[in-house]
């Protein structure tokens, strides 16, 4: 329906001004033109009025929805029917050598008698995986990230979760904490375990993430590097020793 009446306003814009042109032929059909002009218009404002007002109401339900509790969670406090937050309060990331598989697995805390534990599993390190992998290890190191186009980045990382577990939704405030721009993960790094980390460090994807984000790693490097000051090559000279840094310290 909705386009038919864009096909019906694009269509009178056409015949209105041919029917004064063409004057003598089209005279007996302009009132005809002018009312279908009038009533598609007044169709398409009320469809577009319905689509604000649907989207609207979208955004308050996905921004209020309580967040779902586990299955194995503390009964009583369910029944008390009191509202939770949810934050991360725990991240494990390695790879399963039997399944064969990159595994991330959070907890998410709603307080302090309500959690529930997530795990997603992929054959592959996706984008998402190489920065939740970055964030684990920055906050192993107590490094903040801070990046122009971080925000993307984030975005990504969250809706990895969603895409696995649609009932769950979190916000940004819940996985992040925000110092002027600059970003870790909001848990402890103490709740924070990486298996597999020579495995994961040596992957291109996650090699990738880290020399997009190495500016924030160079505080970690104590020496001078003589004659790498500039080019490709001294980049990855770096990147290389605070690699190598990273997988001596954690």
């Amino acid at each position: 329906f909705f386009q038919i009446i864009v096909i019906l306003v694009i269509a009178t814009q056409i015949a209105l001004p041919l029917s004064k042109i063409y004057h003598e032929i089209l005279l007996g059909l302009y009132p005809y033109f002018l009312i279908l002009f009038l009533v598609s218009n007044i169709f398409l404002l009320q469809n577009i009025l319905l689509f604000l007002d649907g989207f609207i109401f979208f955004n308050y339900q996905t921004q209020s929805t309580t967040l779902p509790i586990s299955d194995n969670v503390n009964i009583e406090g369910i029944r008390n029917g009191d509202t939770a937050t949810a934050q991360l309060h725990s991240v494990f990331i390695g790879y399963d050598t039997i399944e064969k598989k990159y595994r991330i697995q959070l907890t998410i805390r709603f307080d302090e008698l309500r959690q529930k534990v997530i795990s997603i599993d992929n054959s592959k390190i996706l984008q998402p995986y190489s920065y939740w992998v970055l964030f684990a290890i920055a906050k192993k190191m107590n490094v903040k990230i801070y990046n122009s186009d971080l925000a993307v980045a984030r975005f990504r990382m969250i809706e990895f979760i969603h895409k696995n577990y649609p009932e769950i939704k979190l916000t940004p405030e819940a996985i992040f904490e925000n110092d002027k721009g600059y970003y870790q993960i909001l848990t402890e790094a103490s709740n924070v375990n990486i298996g597999d980390l020579d495995l994961l460090l040596d992957k291109i994807q996650v090699k990738d993430v880290f020399l997009k984000h190495i500016d924030n790693f160079m505080p970690l490097l104590k020496v001078h590097i003589q004659g790498l000051e500039k080019g490709n090559k001294a980049v990855q000279n770096r990147l290389e020793l605070i690699l190598q840094y990273i997988k001596d310290s954690i």
